[in-house]
């Protein structure tokens, strides 16, 4: 090999790797000059939260009763009535703190009296999947903030959520009544009973648990929005952190259906659509690594408010609480 063709050579390689360097620098300088982006995510939801709401109504006997109060002030322990403890802590068996409200809960042939315990409200949560879409237009850059980039983001995204739930509750007891004729439907006895008062005995002569059943479904595609201003301050050359915050919209399309079932009393049942308007604010935390020129990767936390959805499905109630929503995100960047 002759000297010529060395120095031919050599010229040719410093020639590529200044290209190569330069392609590098162009680059760069491209990436930093890119004043929009898009990001395409998958977004993981916590703390969505649902209620179900109006459990037993239609089918516990006089349902209406649960949170009435005594003459005393005391709650009701059950929806149709109360038994409770009297000045005496019941001695001898026997509480003048008690009563109820339907004839229908006095069952002469045996001489007792039924009380029906109210089904509460039960919850579920769900945790589940969507998927973002995120522009950020970049307005300008602070040199002497550590070269902060700044702008406006907008997004659009989809989430669906699907909550289920089966529940047993409420308890059938039963009491003796220990004299022949009862009082009249609507009684309440008194905490300091008076010689003479009718008295029920204590404790209930029989239980019946998980008398109730009920089954909920709720279905809701959430469209949501949301808008703001964005801060972007470089770590690296090629790791950006950004945070933004702003106004958050939801549009809800929301279906329910539900049964419920009572031991010795029948079945209901119902469900219903509906279509809702919510809105807040958010607050979000993105980290970007830029892998080239124009694509990324960009993971994230956000927290976002949009209120609580609350609507009656043909009796059942549903509370979805969206106010305190984090999704946790990951994705792929398009800088151009």
């Amino acid at each position: 090999m002759n000297k010529k063709y060395l120095l031919a050579v050599s010229l040719t390689g410093m020639v590529c790797l200044n290209a190569a360097a330069s392609s590098m620098d162009s680059d760069k300088i491209i990436y930093l000059d890119s004043t929009n982006r898009l990001t395409l995510s998958l977004r993981f939801g916590l703390n969505i939260n649902a209620k179900f709401k109006g459990v037993g109504t239609g089918l516990v006997p006089n349902s209406s009763g649960a949170g009435s109060t005594t003459p005393n002030g005391d709650r009701y322990n059950y929806t149709d009535g109360y038994v409770l403890n009297d000045s005496t802590g019941n001695a001898g068996g026997f509480s003048s703190y008690w009563g109820y409200n339907d004839a229908g809960q006095y069952n002469a042939g045996a001489n007792t009296f039924t009380f029906h315990s109210a089904p509460s409200a039960h919850s579920d949560n769900d945790k589940p999947l969507g998927v973002e879409l995120t522009y950020d237009r970049q307005f300008g850059e602070k040199e002497d903030w550590h070269n902060v980039r700044y702008g406006l983001e907008a997004a659009v995204n989809y989430m669906k959520i699907s909550l289920s739930d089966n529940d047993v509750s409420g308890n059938t007891d039963v009491y003796q009544f220990p004299a022949p004729v009862p009082p009249p439907p609507g009684f309440q006895g008194s905490f300091n009973g008076n010689p003479g008062d009718p008295v029920i005995s204590v404790p209930p002569i029989s239980s019946t648990p998980g008398a109730f059943l009920s089954h909920d479904d709720f279905n809701g595609d959430l469209f949501g929005g949301r808008l703001g201003p964005y801060a972007e301050i470089p770590l690296t050359e090629k790791l950006a952190l950004r945070a933004s915050g702003g106004l958050a919209i939801g549009l809800l399309y929301s279906s329910m259906s539900w049964q419920q079932t009572m031991v010795s009393v029948g079945s209901m049942s119902g469900g219903g659509n509906n279509f809702d308007v919510l809105w807040g604010g958010y607050a979000s935390l993105d980290a970007t690594y830029q892998l080239s020129e124009r694509w990324g990767l960009d993971v994230g936390a956000q927290f976002q408010d949009i209120g609580k959805f609350n609507h009656s499905y043909q009796g059942r109630g549903v509370e979805l609480d969206l106010s305190q929503s984090l999704f946790v995100e990951a994705g792929v960047s398009y800088s151009f």
